[in-house]
Formats: structure tokens, sequence, C-alpha cells
């Protein structure tokens, strides 16, 4: 959702696309790996044996 609204923000500029758009893939890549780190730590405290 947020690279469609970034080829709308931002019709004439090609570089600030590029931009918004790598910012927009890490944030989700950050994302998801601080919930699986929540996740995992979640998981091993709660079942210390395994």
């Amino acid at each position: 959702m947020s690279i469609f609204i970034t080829l709308l923000a931002f019709p004439g500029s090609q570089s600030l696309k590029v931009e918004a758009k790598l910012g927009a893939l890490a944030d989700s890549f950050i994302l998801g790996y601080a919930l699986l780190r929540s996740a995992r730590s979640g998981r091993t405290q709660a079942d210390p044996g395994l």
C-alpha cells in the first residue's frame, strides 16, 4: 500500500520514488525481523526446556 501511495505522491520525480520505495521495503524488513525476534524470545521464555 505504501508503494502505491509513493507513486501518487511523487508523480514527476523518479529519484524520490526510488528512495521512498527503498525506505518502505527497508521498514518492512526491519519490522518483520523485530516481530520474529520478539515471537521467538517469547516462546523460549514460556518453554525453557526446549
